[in-house]
């Protein structure tokens, strides 16, 4: 299993390509160096997640965002079957979260792995997911797929406001609206 945690603090100064290449240890056995296939593995996520030019750059000097790829890279670069993944989209712009989640789909599709993330925002997930996990106080509320779960009752019982749940015009897929009154 591959994970990528909510927050990660380096408390060393490796660069961008080092700390992704962290990710193929895993495939190493004692005493030995990485292989041309492991270097090929490594180019092959950095131009995925677009971390490439930043492969000499120490973690210190990236953005949350930066970050944020350069771990996914280094979960990708294990190759294991199942990735968990907690808030992937954290730091990321919008082009970015959706980027990332398009690389978890496609991975998920092409290579059968198994991917599991904790995720807020909800209209993200959707479309890249088949099925989605509500928790209530600790405790699953409601498993299901997002048709099935995305409800404005669903979502009033469980995070506690009021929305409205529309169909996307593009995907078709249940969307959650915020509800806003006007201040008096």
């Amino acid at each position: 299993m591959a994970y990528v945690p909510q927050l990660f603090e380096g408390s060393f100064e490796f660069t961008v390509e080092e700390i992704i290449l962290m990710g193929r240890y895993v495939h190493q056995g004692k005493f030995t160096s990485l292989t041309a296939a492991d270097k090929s593995i490594i180019e092959e996520i950095m131009s995925l997640t677009k971390t490439t030019q930043l492969k000499d750059k120490n973690l210190a000097h990236l953005s949350g965002g930066e970050r944020q790829r350069v771990f996914i890279a280094r979960a990708l670069a294990q190759d294991t079957p199942l990735l968990f993944l907690d808030e992937p989209s954290a730091h990321l712009d919008i082009n970015y979260q959706v980027e990332i989640y398009q690389i978890l789909k496609r991975l998920q599709v092409e290579k059968h792995k198994t991917i599991l993330t904790a995720e807020h925002n909800i209209n993200l997930a959707i479309p890249y997911s088949q099925r989605l996990l509500f928790l209530r106080n600790g405790r699953i509320h409601s498993l299901g797929s997002p048709n099935e779960l995305i409800t404005k009752l669903t979502i009033q019982e469980v995070f506690h406001t009021d929305v409205d749940v529309r169909k996307n015009l593009h995907s078709g897929l249940p969307e959650i609206s915020l509800t806003f009154k006007k201040p008096e």
